[in-house]
C-alpha cells in the first residue's frame, strides 16, 4: 500500500465539504465516498479523480492554502494512502489519516496564506505553525468545535 504525506485545508468546521460533511478527527481513516459514474450506467463505482472524487491532500503547504482561499480553517499534516495519482499542485488516495492539525483563526491564517503562498517558504511557514506553540496541536479526536467556541482575532 503507497503512502504519502501532504497537507489538507479544512473549513473552520472541521467537517468534509461538498456535501459530505463528515466528522474529521485526529488519528481516524477517512475512505472515499463512492460516486456515479454516467458510463456505468448508473452503478456506483469507488473510482479516484483529482478534483472530483477521492481524499486530496498537496505536498506542499502553499499549494493546499490555494486550494481553501477562505478566512480560517484547520491546517492539517495527512497521510493519504492505497492507490494515488499526482498532479502538480495535489495528489489524491483512497485514504486520508489526519496526524495532527492547528486550528487557524483569520489573522493567523492570512498571515500563513502570506508565508506559504506568496514567499513559497515552506521552512518559514513550518517555523510560523510551531511559534503558535505546541499547546495549539491537535494530537486527538474531533476536529469539530466544541459549542461555544468563539474565534479570536488579535
Amino acid at each position: 500500500m503507497r503512502r504519502k504525506l501532504g497537507w489538507h485545508i479544512l473549513g473552520i468546521s472541521g467537517r468534509l465539504k461538498f456535501d459530505d460533511g463528515r466528522e474529521v478527527r485526529v488519528g481516524a481513516k477517512l475512505e472515499a465516498h463512492e460516486v456515479l459514474r454516467p458510463w456505468d450506467r448508473g452503478v456506483p463505482a469507488k473510482v479516484l479523480h483529482i478534483g472530483h472524487c477521492g481524499m486530496h491532500a498537496s505536498e506542499r503547504l502553499g499549494d493546499a492554502l490555494t486550494w481553501h482561499p477562505y478566512g480560517a480553517g484547520v491546517v492539517c499534516r495527512v497521510q493519504v494512502s492505497d492507490e494515488i495519482y499526482c498532479k502538480t499542485d495535489q495528489f489524491v488516495g483512497r485514504y486520508r489519516r489526519v496526524l495532527w492539525a492547528v486550528r487557524l483563526n483569520v489573522q493567523e491564517y492570512t498571515d500563513l496564506v502570506e508565508i506559504g503562498c506568496f514567499c513559497q517558504d515552506e521552512h518559514r511557514a513550518w517555523q510560523y505553525l510551531r511559534g503558535l506553540g505546541p499547546h495549539r496541536r491537535i494530537v486527538s479526536g474531533s476536529l469539530v468545535p466544541v459549542p461555544g467556541w468563539v474565534e479570536h482575532v488579535r
